[in-house]
């Protein structure tokens, strides 16, 4: 039966509605074992949703967040005090907002000896789940310079860039493979150094669960769950091939670089360098250097092969290159980076091209920043509301 790593992970899904029917059944039977279990459950869904609570309101911009206080002084019965609300008091602010929404109940089921707030920031840092469920934060393993996790070193080799590396002293008797999850939060691209070397790229907004051995062996398992998309550079060992899962299908390779986006209905993957052999279902097809396979949801789908759209993955860029798209296109490109919906009201040219940036456009960690070196001369106004990008005349 799965360990308490595996249901945090599923728990982490259910929130954000991405788990499968077969995962939840999956989830409900290690709930109906024991009560234990049923409990364990119940606190990693409460600090789940602290941090994906919050993390809605820590994205509203100021006058979206002004006006969700009135709303609640209103409901209570207090005066609106927003005109004398300042920006630094933005996240305290909504912070209680929350909590008011809330109840307060999530606060008093977590235990009084543990701080809320690693979990209340969950959604703004990059994080590894280990084995144990315990969550390890990639900005305080950058202040300490590394940690030592499950018999593997862990450090910031570079900006947004970690390593894994066999720490000193491992036990001979330990050849049990773990399980880690790297969730990134959006308006993030992480580089990570995989125990067996091989390399992936994380997209913003995307999770990766990967297998961890304190004694590394030939015959590592090399098994890797992706939520979302990420680019993989593997290293080779036919002895044990590298396996993507995404959804019900699988990506297995020997020694390739490639790119798997598990986002909508559809499954996509793209080879840069090598082959690999795309499977879901009883339907698979070779996919080689060049080309990119796609396949929908529905089980009659098949594999449809095309030659790749460039040669690269442009999302890894530092910058966004919206010269040659035009305002939808480029709206979309922004909303899946910074994970924010997208409306366009009436009026809005959204034919020209490069109407947004007649060039590239270096990213910034909040889409806030942006905004306002988008649409100039084009007599388009940008802002966010919420958890939307509106485009106004």
């Amino acid at each position: 039966m799965a360990d308490k790593f595996r249901i945090s992970e599923l728990v982490y899904l259910r929130l954000r509605d991405k788990i499968s029917p077969m995962e939840e059944l999956e989830l409900q039977a290690w709930m109906d074992e024991s009560e234990a279990n049923k409990e364990f459950v119940e606190k990693r869904m409460d600090r789940e949703g602290v941090a994906l609570g919050i993390q809605t309101f820590l994205a509203m911009d100021e006058d979206a967040l002004r006006k969700k206080f009135d709303e609640r002084c209103l409901k209570a019965g207090i005066k609106p005090a927003s005109k004398v609300i300042s920006l630094p008091w933005k996240k305290s602010v909504a912070v209680i907002l929350f909590l008011v929404a809330s109840g307060g109940v999530y606060l008093w089921h977590l235990r009084s000896d543990k701080s809320i707030y690693p979990d209340v920031e969950v959604a703004k840092r990059a994080s590894l789940i280990v084995h144990d469920g315990d969550t390890v934060y990639l900005d305080e393993v950058q202040r300490k310079g590394e940690v030592v996790v499950d018999g593997w070193r862990i450090s910031i080799t570079d900006s947004q860039q970690i390593a894994y590396e066999p720490a000193r002293n491992l036990s001979e008797e330990n050849e049990k493979i773990y399980y880690h999850t790297f969730n990134n939060p959006y308006g993030q691209k992480w580089k990570v150094t995989l125990p067996d070397q091989s390399s992936m790229e994380l997209y913003a907004g995307s999770s990766l669960t990967f297998p961890v051995k304190a004694r590394p062996t030939e015959k590592n398992d090399r098994n890797v769950r992706l939520s979302g998309e990420a680019y993989f550079k593997v290293t080779p060992n036919p002895q044990s091939p590298f396996i993507v899962s995404a959804d019900d299908a699988q990506f297995e390779a020997i020694s390739t670089a490639f790119d798997v986006n598990q986002k909508g209905r559809k499954l996509k993957v793209q080879v840069i360098e090598g082959a690999i052999i795309a499977r879901k279902g009883n339907k698979d097809c070779k996919v080689n250097e060049g080309y990119a396979a796609e396949i929908g949801s529905s089980a009659d789908d098949s594999w449809k092969i095309t030659p790749c759209d460039s040669p690269g993955i442009s999302w890894r860029a530092d910058f966004f290159d919206l010269s040659r798209l035009n305002l939808r296109e480029s709206m979309e490109q922004l909303s899946s980076w910074y994970g924010k919906e997208v409306e366009i009201l009436p009026g809005v040219d959204t034919v020209s091209r490069g109407i947004l940036s007649a060039g590239r456009i270096k990213k910034a960690p909040k889409v806030e920043q942006l905004l306002p070196h988008l649409g100039v001369g084009h007599k388009i106004h940008l802002y966010t509301d919420g958890q939307k990008i509106i485009a106004s005349p």
